[in-house]
């Protein structure tokens, strides 16, 4: 149960993203970390979306931890990818917004542009390297 319940709540964040667009723009400003590590939390969000995009499941999983990459197998992946393009249509590109330090865990913010509207994606990584995703969100 531990390993459908990422899954579920991934995949009805997906689903929700179809009903309209969202920007991350409301986020509350709170501190962001130093530049060290948005310049190490921004590509990892970046290699996520570029991974869903290129269709390339082995890039998806390479910064996720363990119970992520148990969450995710391909069929999951293609899963997403499909919901995401039914939504939203193909995927153009991405403004990374900030990260934050949350619950201990810093999470990364990004706007997704796609070829039917916008979403938003949240990353949840790990707090000490190397830095690992831990969750991950659509809206």
């Amino acid at each position: 149960m531990k390993r459908i319940l990422p899954l579920i709540l991934i995949l009805i964040a997906v689903i929700l993203a179809g009903c309209g667009s969202a920007s991350v723009s409301d986020v509350t400003p709170t501190p962001t970390p130093d530049p060290a590590i948005l310049s190490a939390t921004q590509p990892i969000g970046e290699n996520i979306i570029n991974s869903i995009a290129n269709d390339d499941y082995d890039a998806f999983i390479r910064d996720m931890d363990e119970t992520m990459i148990g969450s995710f197998d391909e069929t999951t992946f293609e899963d997403l990818r499909s919901q995401l393009d039914s939504s939203l249509g193909s995927y153009q590109s991405n403004e990374f917004q900030t990260t934050l330090l949350e619950d201990g865990y810093y999470i990364a913010y990004f706007t997704l542009h796609f070829a039917n509207g916008d979403a938003a994606m949240r990353v949840v990584i790990t707090t000490t390297e190397p830095y690992k995703v831990s969750g991950l969100w659509f809206q």
